[in-house]
């Protein structure tokens, strides 16, 4: 996980910006935080309720 996109105003999470260059080589894609599965603290990892191709077929980050 690289980001969050979080509403100025209420402080709620819209978004995870998540870093897929393991597995999916140059793409950054938004991922909702209801499809989290679990946290990690140990290993500072995020666990997500999907399958790779929902993560692969997510829309992309775009900075701008």
């Amino acid at each position: 996980m690289e980001d969050f996109m979080v509403d100025d105003e209420t402080w709620r999470i819209h978004f995870l910006v998540v870093d897929t260059a393991d597995w999916l080589p140059g793409k950054t894609v938004l991922l909702s935080p209801q499809w989290i599965k679990r946290v990690e603290w140990a290993d500072s990892s995020v666990h997500f309720n999907l399958m790779r191709e929902s993560v692969k077929n997510s829309r992309e980050f775009d900075p701008s």
